[in-house]
């Protein structure tokens, strides 16, 4: 499915491409004009960029599963593709890790979610002692 995808970024569609995948991505977002910011953006990226970042994500090496000895937090956008398997993935190798699901967030949950970002992100350095105030 990947190299399909990345088929598509390489050819002359580019940007008409990328801006579907920006939809897509951004599906959840409820302020238009923040999607437009996000959209424009990310379509200032060339093709060449775009194509080797996803060529990347394919590299094997990415994916071997090192232990991770750290606290981690992970939120993510509630979608089939962060499956019970895939959280177990995860947890395999980062037995640390405060992992979330969000609803009716995009990829950009930071930007949906400001506040309750910011909480997650100040309630995890405190439970794991990296910040000691709150």
């Amino acid at each position: 499915m990947m190299e399909k995808f990345i088929a598509q970024l390489r050819g002359p569609n580019y940007a008409e491409t990328a801006g579907k995948f920006i939809e897509g991505t951004t599906k959840p977002m409820k302020d238009p004009a923040q999607l437009e910011v996000i959209k424009t953006m990310m379509l200032r990226t060339s093709q060449r960029v775009a194509v080797s970042e996803m060529e990347g994500i394919l590299d094997p090496a990415l994916w071997k599963p090192d232990k991770i000895n750290v606290p981690i937090l992970m939120i993510l956008a509630k979608q089939p593709a962060w499956s019970a398997e895939y959280e177990q993935f995860v947890r395999s190798f980062v037995p640390q890790v405060q992992y979330e699901l969000w609803d009716g967030v995009s990829h950009f949950v930071m930007i949906d979610k400001p506040h309750e970002f910011n909480e997650a992100v100040l309630a995890c350095l405190k439970k794991t002692e990296l910040r000691k105030n709150s």
